[in-house]
């Protein structure tokens, strides 16, 4: 996948993150610890990929784009961590 793929993810998710989600915590613990979730769901697809696979090259394509989604999703939140920073 290259660049162009993956930042048009991301935006796309980010546009649907907002809308569902309109209000990003002030709190900076409670945004951080947003990140710290979708990190440990991204952690949690990996795990299962390396090892909990089947040998399967099905089972391995949707873990691939599990890996994928949640890696975007763990981005945006980052993102929106990022931009919620308050001086």
């Amino acid at each position: 996948m290259n660049n162009t793929e993956i930042y048009s993810a991301i935006q796309k998710q980010m546009k649907k993150d907002k809308k569902e989600n309109p209000g990003y915590p002030d709190h900076i613990v409670a945004a951080s610890a947003m990140v710290s979730r979708a990190a440990g769901k991204l952690n949690d697809a990996a795990i299962d990929f390396k090892y909990h696979l089947n040998n399967s090259e099905v089972v391995a394509e949707v873990q691939k784009e599990r890996l994928f989604e949640d890696g975007v999703k763990a981005a945006v939140v980052a993102i929106r961590f990022l931009q919620n920073l308050k001086p």
